[in-house]
Formats: structure tokens, sequence, C-alpha cells
């Protein structure tokens, strides 16, 4: 019975086995979303106007600014020309999909995965508004572009909506839209983002009372304490050439006994004789007791 195997589902012996490549998966994800997000930063900051582009051309001798390279200017300016400014949403879709692949890949549940078609069509929507918006409202924007704000895709959508609907009707859809699309890419509650802004302006509002209340109560306390000394030396100053206090013991006086008294003073009526046999002068209110005491022992005489 100790060679014998125990019997155990497919399934528990998959689970059991350590899934390694998931990790690896995200690992490369992360680094690849990494560079590309860096990349695009760094070529859409350095653009150039002079540059060789797919916009215009230029001689074969001009010197490449872009810190990309001719790729990096190339591809920088077909980001610029198509939507302006907006473009640099690319940068965050680089950045936020990693954390996109980081919920993708550790999420075992398909019901807490999230769906990449979902926030992929949120951003696109985000990235059309954005590039509208700024067509129609951002007309003079000191960042140096290859067509204009918004870009041609910007400056189409922003044309078709205000031939539909107006200035202010495509104005009021393209900021629903850029709302939606927001949450739908980054899945963040307009709602809780209300009540998290409230509740930071709350809190930094009693931040600032309570160090400003904090702030006049160390200053009315150094105010006491300024006018607490200045008692302190005033008093001092007052009782330094004051003499010390002496306590003095009062006189002792004798009362002298004048000569009458003294003469006048009663003697003693019967002087105490030690040999004498008769009682003391305290026994002679009991005027029965005083003579049993002087009689002879010999005589027992019966007590009354």
């Amino acid at each position: 019975m100790f060679f014998q195997k125990k019997s155990a589902p497919l399934n528990s012996r998959r689970q059991a086995e350590p899934a390694a490549t998931p990790g690896i998966v995200k690992e490369a994800w992360w680094l690849g979303l990494v560079v590309v997000g860096l990349y695009l930063t760094l070529i859409l900051f350095t653009y150039h106007s002079d540059d060789p582009s797919w916009s215009h051309s230029t001689s074969d001798g001009d010197i490449t600014q872009n810190a990309g390279g001719a790729l990096g200017a190339h591809f920088s300016d077909i980001l610029l020309y198509l939507f302006g400014f907006s473009a640099w949403w690319w940068v965050v879709l680089a950045f936020y999909a990693m954390w996109l692949v980081y919920l993708r890949l550790e999420a075992v549940d398909a019901e807490h995965k999230p769906l990449i078609w979902l926030n992929l069509g949120g951003f696109v929507t985000l990235l059309l508004s954005s590039a509208a918006l700024e067509a129609g409202h951002f007309h003079a924007l000191a960042v140096e572009l290859p067509l204009s704000a918004g870009g041609m895709l910007g400056k189409s959508v922003d044309a078709g909506l205000q031939a539909l609907l107006g200035f202010a009707g495509s104005t009021l859809l393209l900021l629903l839209t850029l709302a939606v699309g927001f949450s739908l890419f980054t899945g963040w509650s307009w709602i809780t983002i209300a009540e998290r802004l409230g509740a930071g302006l709350e809190f930094s509002y009693h931040y600032v009372l309570e160090r400003w209340q904090d702030y006049q109560d160390r200053k009315l306390g150094k105010v006491a304490e300024q006018k607490r000394n200045e008692f302190v030396d005033h008093e001092r100053k007052r009782t330094e050439d004051r003499q010390p206090v002496q306590i003095e013991v009062p006189p002792t006086f004798e009362i002298v006994k004048s000569e009458r008294v003294q003469k006048e003073k009663q003697t003693p009526l019967f002087e105490t004789l030690p040999d004498s046999p008769l009682p003391p002068l305290h026994l002679l209110d009991e005027p029965v007791a005083w003579w049993r005491c002087s009689l002879p022992k010999r005589w027992n005489l019966p007590h009354a």
C-alpha cells in the first residue's frame, strides 16, 4: 500500500502547478508600455516644424532636431497633424495601459477582468471629443503645431457638429462625450470624483481653519507671556530695594507683686509633722474615719 498512487482530479493538478507565464507576460507588457510612453513623450515634447516630416518636405542636408530621430519627427508630425495638442492623450494611454494590463493578468475570475474593448472605446471617444473642443474653442494655442488646434480630425468633427447642432449644442455634446469617454477609459465615476473632491476641499478647509486657530492661540499666548514677564520683572525690580522682613519676639513682662500682697499672704494653719500620729489634714472632712486611724490595731471595732 506504500506504493499505491492517490488519484486526484486533473483540474486540481493543473491549479496546483505554478503559473509563471502570466508573470513574465505582465513584466514584458509593462516594460514595452513604459518604453512606448517615454518615447511618445520625448518625440512630442521635442517636435520642431523645421524637421523633415510627413506634412512638409525639407532638403536632405537639414538636421533633425527631434530627439526621436527621423522616425520620431515623422510620427510626432502625424499625431499632431491629426489630433493637434490632444495627441498627448496617446501618452496617457501608454502609461494607463500598464494598469489595465495588471488588472487583466491578475484577475482570475472572468467577471473581475476589465473590458479592454470598453476602455479603448472610451479612449477613442475621449480623443475625438478633446480634439473637436480644441479646434472649436482653443484657436490660439501657444504650441507649435503642423496644422492647427485640434488637428484635421478635430476640425472635421467640430465643423460637422456645429453645422448640425450649432455652436452651443455642439459644445454641450462634446463636453458630454468627453466626460463619458473619460469615465469609460479610466473606469472612474464622476460621482465618486465629485465626492472625493468635496471631501478633499472640506478636509483642506478644516485643516487651514485649525492651523489658523492654532496660530491665533500661539500669538495670544506669546502676548500673555510677554505681559507676564514684564509684570514679573517690574515686581522683581520693585522688591529688590526693600529690606527683608525681620520677625522680633515680643518681650516678656514680669508682673512685680506689691509688698502688701506679700505681707497679707496667708500662712498655713498647720505645719506638717512627719512623726506625728495625727492623720493628714484632708482626712478632717471625714468625722468618723479620722479617730479610727488613731486607735490601736488591737481594737477591732465594727465598721459603721
